[in-house]
C-alpha cells in the first residue's frame, strides 16, 4: 500500500470551496468526500492550466490541512499526484481539488452523475463485463467467484448478476447542451 501524506495551508479566497468541504466534516471523512468527488470529476474536468496558478498571498490566516491519499484507494488521483513535478505538485493538486468541490457545490447533478458513472465504471470493468456476457451467452454459466482486492467478499457475484440482468449496449446519454441566453435579445434595434 503506498501513500502519500500531503501537509498543505489552504488560502481563504482561493481555496473557500475546499476549506467549507474540509470544515462542515471530520478530518477523515472530509478528506474522503473530497477525494471521491474530485476522483469521479477528473475524467470529465481534468487538470487545467489555471491549477498551476498559485494562490496569492492573504493577510488572512491560512487553514493546514494533513490529507493522506492511499493508492489503493484512489489509483488515478494517486497516479496523477505521482505524475505531477515536484515543484508544482502540491499546488495544482490543491487547485484541481477546490475546483471539483466547488464544481460540486454549483452543479450538484452532473457532479453526482459523474460519481455514479465513476462507481458503476469501478465496481464493473469493461473486460468483466465482456467476460461476463459471453458466459451468459455460452449457457449463463457462475461467475468465477473471486473478488477482486479493492472490493468486499461477496459483492462478486452481485455485481454479476447485476450485470447479466442489464441490458448488454448500454450507452451513456451525452450531456444536455447549456441554455445560455442571448444578451442582445433584449436590445431593441427599431425595426
Amino acid at each position: 500500500m503506498s501513500k502519500v501524506v500531503i501537509r498543505a495551508e489552504l488560502i481563504p479566497g482561493h481555496h473557500d470551496a475546499l476549506i467549507e468541504a474540509l470544515g462542515q466534516h471530520g478530518p477523515r471523512a472530509g478528506n474522503q468526500m473530497v477525494f471521491s468527488i474530485s476522483a469521479a470529476c477528473q475524467k470529465q474536468w481534468p487538470v487545467t492550466l489555471s491549477d498551476f496558478t498559485p494562490p496569492a498571498h492573504s493577510d488572512e490566516r491560512a487553514v493546514e490541512v494533513k490529507m493522506t491519499l492511499r493508492e489503493d484507494y484512489y489509483p488515478e488521483l494517486f497516479r496523477l499526484y505521482k505524475g505531477l513535478g515536484h515543484g508544482n505538485r502540491q499546488t495544482v493538486f490543491l487547485n484541481m481539488l477546490n475546483r471539483h468541490v466547488s464544481l460540486s457545490f454549483g452543479a450538484p447533478e452532473a457532479v453526482m452523475q459523474a460519481m455514479t458513472d465513476y462507481a458503476l465504471a469501478r465496481s464493473c470493468p469493461v473486460s468483466t463485463r465482456t467476460v461476463l456476457s459471453q458466459d451468459a451467452a455460452a449457457g449463463g454459466a457462475e461467475p468465477s467467484g473471486n473478488p477482486r482486492p479493492d472490493e468486499p467478499v461477496g459483492h462478486a457475484n452481485s455485481v454479476a448478476s447485476a450485470i447479466s440482468a442489464a441490458p448488454q449496449d448500454v450507452t451513456p446519454e451525452p450531456p444536455a447542451p447549456l441554455f445560455v441566453p442571448d444578451p442582445m435579445a433584449s436590445v431593441d434595434i427599431g425595426l
